[in-house]
């Protein structure tokens, strides 16, 4: 029997933002964090259209299970519901984190160079 992961709400966001790093920790059933030393890490985006793309992330602090993605501003494409996960594995061991959801919706304007 497979048992769903948690999702978690991240909130809503705006197309164009360029949010503080996303981080995340990886822990065990006994909510410490997992040694991630050897590992990459990687963030999967998908869009309301159903198109997923994934980005390079990165282990901040292997023995403690952090992993990390800098926002680019380039993310959301589209307004609507996005959910995404991150993936961490060192070819022998591939982990996946909860479900993120959030929402994106249109700017007011243009993005302006801020």
């Amino acid at each position: 029997m497979r048992i769903s992961q948690p999702t978690v709400n991240a909130g809503q966001y705006v197309r164009g933002e360029k949010q503080p790093p996303l981080t995340y920790q990886f822990q065990d059933a006994n909510g410490t964090g997992i040694d991630l030393s050897g590992y990459t890490a990687a963030f999967v985006v998908r869009t309301p259209a159903g198109v997923a793309t994934t980005y390079t992330a990165s282990v901040l602090v292997g023995t403690d299970g952090y992993v990390s993605y800098p926002w680019t501003g380039s993310e959301w494409p589209e307004p609507g519901p996005y959910t995404a996960e991150f993936w961490a594995g060192n070819g022998a061991v591939r982990l996946a984190s909860i479900r993120i959801a959030f929402t994106v919706r249109e700017p007011v304007g243009e993005v302006p160079p801020v």
